[in-house]
């Protein structure tokens, strides 16, 4: 046996030289160790600042009246922080932003829905009205949300910077519709101009069922905007804009056409769902096939602009030709992991030839459809996993129970630029992020 070392020669933690740090923190995967990391001392956190997590996995979460959790992919733990605000336990969530953002329908009042930060605290209440223009004037309807994106990180504190957008798959007068804090307390539907007081902007919206909503930001090769898929696998650009005095929103609009393109179409007893994705600086529509006869399959296409086409005449909305090119070989898509959520959907590159998997949540309870009633488990959650795109193979990689009686589960984001601008420790933060003893 060794001879201990006498205590006159120990060191302090806070000495441990920076390649023994560095070596550390680079071999924890998930961002609630790095969390624990950096509140040992003021020199270990520089050390997480300057180290960020290698892969921004996302965690899922599992919401509940009773206790919402958290399950990260990267360490395969449950997690039992950050706390939901007291009056969001039991919230229908449905929408998420990387930086700790969520979107929730609040438990009481019902209809009433906030953008919730669960990092700091904050939050900006969203409208549940709907501006209808009409002949006369406008008018103000109900509205339900499904599915919440948006465009950037929200801005708390108003001020002269460029604004951020919201978009909404709705239930209502409009099956789509669009925000930002400028345009007042209502989302609009996509209408050319603040002129258009008749019925004339119905033709401005998705004909068949919304499936999806993304933003993308084009990466210099596409239009900058929200793109929504339907279920026929159309897809639509919108990109509002202040009109006016900003109080209203105006909306761009662009078309896109596949000429020979065939929607996929579900078997008998077979449910279909598509999802878009960015990833490497194109947009993908990733489609998933289920049913009690097959397994869980996927199809991954990317989206290709061939022409545009302007409309009649300049003011109206252009027109692009374009298709979508299937992904067969698994080495065109290796390196990346997606995760799959309506309005959410992320792809992580993992820096390696790693074959592509996706991550996939249940979908049995889709998030277009009708509201559950009170009292019933009504979101199912058996139907999670994992797929590898190289051998179409299916893997249980996600917890499977128990249902969730309040909300579909979600994906919750915690960035890089949200690391990097600091974790607060532990200790600090009152809405009850940080070192977690209840992990399972």
């Amino acid at each position: 046996m060794g001879v201990p070392l006498p205590k006159s020669k120990w060191r302090p933690w806070a000495e441990l030289p920076e390649r023994y740090l560095s070596d550390i923190i680079r071999n924890l995967p998930c961002i609630l160790d790095h969390a624990r990391f950096s509140s040992v001392c003021t020199r270990w956190r520089e050390t997480a600042r300057t180290n960020p997590p290698r892969f921004p996995f996302p965690w899922l979460m599992m919401p509940s009246t009773a206790a919402t959790s958290f399950f990260c992919v990267a360490c395969r733990a449950t997690h039992h922080r950050p706390r939901l605000p007291a009056d969001a336990r039991g919230a229908r969530f449905c929408g998420s932003f990387p930086g700790g953002w969520l979107v929730a329908e609040l438990p009481w009042p019902r209809g009433h829905y906030a953008l919730l930060n669960l990092l700091t605290g904050a939050r900006v209440p969203l409208p549940r009205l709907l501006a209808v223009p009409c002949h006369g004037g406008g008018k103000m309807c109900p509205v339900v949300l499904h599915a919440v994106t948006l465009s950037a990180a929200p801005s708390v504190e108003p001020g002269p910077g460029e604004p951020y957008y919201a978009a909404a798959i709705v239930a209502g007068q409009s099956n789509i519709a669009f925000w930002c804090p400028r345009a007042g307390n209502c989302w609009f539907p996509p209408i050319f101009s603040s002129d258009a007081s008749d019925e004339s902007w119905h033709d401005f919206l998705p004909k068949n069922r919304i499936e999806d909503v993304i933003y993308f930001s084009g990466n210099g090769k596409y239009f900058v905007g929200f793109y929504v898929l339907t279920d026929k696998e159309d897809l639509l650009m919108f990109r509002p804009e202040p009109d006016g005095d900003g109080a209203q929103l105006s909306t761009f609009t662009v078309r896109y056409s596949f000429p020979g393109h065939c929607a996929a179409e579900p078997a008998p007893g077979q449910t279909v769902s598509r999802y878009l994705v960015v990833s490497r600086g194109e947009l993908l529509m990733i489609v998933r096939f289920a049913g009690p006869e097959e397994r869980t399959r996927f199809d991954v296409f990317v989206l290709e602009e061939k022409e545009i086409i302007r409309g009649a005449d300049h003011n109206g909305p252009p027109r692009v030709l374009a298709s979508w090119r299937r992904c067969c070989s698994a080495a065109t898509l290796s390196g990346r992991r997606i995760f799959l959520g309506r309005g959410c959907s992320v792809a992580v590159d993992v820096g390696y030839p790693f074959p592509l998997y996706i991550y996939f949540l249940d979908d049995g309870r889709r998030s277009h459809g009708a509201l559950p009633t009170a009292g019933y488990p009504p979101y199912p959650c058996s139907e999670t996993g994992g797929f590898w795109f190289f051998n179409k193979g299916i893997v249980r990689s996600l917890p499977r129970e128990p249902p969730s009686d309040c909300s579909p589960w979600i994906w919750f984001f915690l960035s890089d630029a949200t690391f990097r601008a600091g974790v607060p420790p532990p200790a600090s933060l009152a809405c009850g992020w940080g070192v977690d003893t209840d992990s399972e």
